[in-house]
């Protein structure tokens, strides 16, 4: 569990100086706001295709991230009915050039797989596909 602090404000006088522990995150950029963490959620990303062809394998874990992208994770993955979305790849557009995305999400012991295609995206996906993305790039998977 995640507990992210107000800021303290000044010490009393006579006081030792108070702070909050860091919670700054390079991918949310800034501080987390006021809140505590306490569900867990787990993902992972394999990106193939595309027009560089070059692949993406990122894993994440909220228990083990900075506070701020556990936040992020956990608020991006809740926005997303996982019982609504499609598990295989069958009938997705194929071609070298469109991205291929296989993710797994585990969230309140409910796990789901699947496989989705460009330009086939679900809407509810894209920001969390974004998300793992742009973490993938400041930390290594």
């Amino acid at each position: 569990m995640f507990h992210v602090y107000p800021d303290d404000g000044p010490a009393e006088h006579g006081e030792p100086e108070r702070r909050r522990p860091n919670t700054e995150s390079p991918i949310t950029g800034g501080r987390t706001p006021e809140v505590c963490v306490s569900e867990h959620v787990r993902a992972e990303l394999r990106r193939s295709g595309g027009f560089t062809g070059r692949p993406l394998h990122v894993r994440v874990d909220s228990a083990s991230m900075p506070p701020a992208d556990a936040v992020e994770l956990v608020r991006l993955v809740s926005a997303i009915d996982l019982g609504a979305l499609p598990t295989s790849g069958a009938g997705l557009p194929h071609g070298a050039d469109l991205m291929t995305y296989e993710l797994m999400v585990e969230r309140g012991g409910k796990r789901w797989q699947g496989t989705v295609s460009d330009p086939s995206v679900p809407a509810s996906l894209r920001p969390l596909l974004q998300f793992l993305t742009r973490y993938s790039q400041g930390h290594s998977a």
